[in-house]
């Protein structure tokens, strides 16, 4: 007997961005996403308002625990994965490790 499981989970993405502008005035991400460490989806809300200067991330875990909640100016956010990428493989796994704490707590 074969005995599966599918769940499905959604989610959204958008860009807003003004004509002539590289980068969007705001990005948005909501919805499930995967946590690659523990295999679980957890519900992501991320916003980058640049137009406002705002930066906000929820991340609730499956059974409600809050995992991430930080709403502040942009300027304040150290920006994450994007930035790592930015700096370079040796400064990113030092992060990831300072990540990994993070989200085991």
């Amino acid at each position: 007997m074969i005995d599966e499981t599918l769940g499905i989970h959604e989610g959204i993405r958008y860009k807003g961005k003004s004509e002539g502008d590289k980068r969007p005035f705001v990005e948005a991400h909501l919805g499930a996403d995967l946590h690659e460490d523990s295999g679980e989806f957890r519900e992501i809300t991320q916003v980058v308002d640049r137009k406002n200067e705002l930066y906000e991330k929820n991340v609730v875990r499956p059974n409600g625990e809050v995992v991430k909640d930080v709403k502040g100016p942009l300027k304040e956010h150290d920006g994450g994965s994007a930035q790592r990428r930015r700096r370079g493989a040796a400064d990113s796994a030092a992060a990831n490790d300072q990540d990994k704490e993070a989200s085991d707590q």
